[in-house]
């Protein structure tokens, strides 16, 4: 039952604030979880269990009980459509959740690593972003 009209006053009160409404990927986002339910019981920042789904696919992405969250976006959000964060917040059997929309823009950070046996090199791309193309030129 929302909005909580005070004859169910365990049901949270959620408020989803991130740090940015835009970002690039690998730059860190800070997500902070507001709740309170008006029943202002004593035991509710402790046993409140807060889920969140970072991208908002429907799969929850971490269980904690800290309201302060920091998050690092690997790949961009869909062309023309932000990714849809949600907070989830439960407690005695009782549960609420916001959304805030986040536009992740794809910033390559190119990133290879390599290892060297004799006359061979391995190279590895652990880049963050989308690559569309790669190139390699012989030398």
């Amino acid at each position: 039952m929302f909005p909580n009209d005070g004859t169910q006053p365990d049901i949270p009160i959620v408020t989803l604030k991130a740090s940015t409404i835009a970002t690039e990927v690998g730059q860190e986002v800070t997500f902070d979880v507001i709740s309170k339910v008006l029943s202002d019981r004593p035991d509710f920042v402790k046993s409140r269990v807060i889920h969140i789904d970072f991208d908002g696919d429907g799969n929850d992405d971490l269980v904690t009980k800290d309201d302060r969250i920091t998050y690092t976006y690997t790949t961009p959000s869909p062309a023309n459509q932000p990714y849809k964060p949600v907070a989830k917040v439960y407690y005695r059997d009782y549960g609420d959740r916001e959304s805030a929309p986040i536009t992740v823009r794809n910033a390559v950070k190119p990133a290879l690593i390599y290892a060297s046996m004799g006359n061979t090199v391995l190279f590895k791309d652990v880049s963050l972003g989308t690559i569309i193309r790669k190139r390699f030129a012989e030398i």
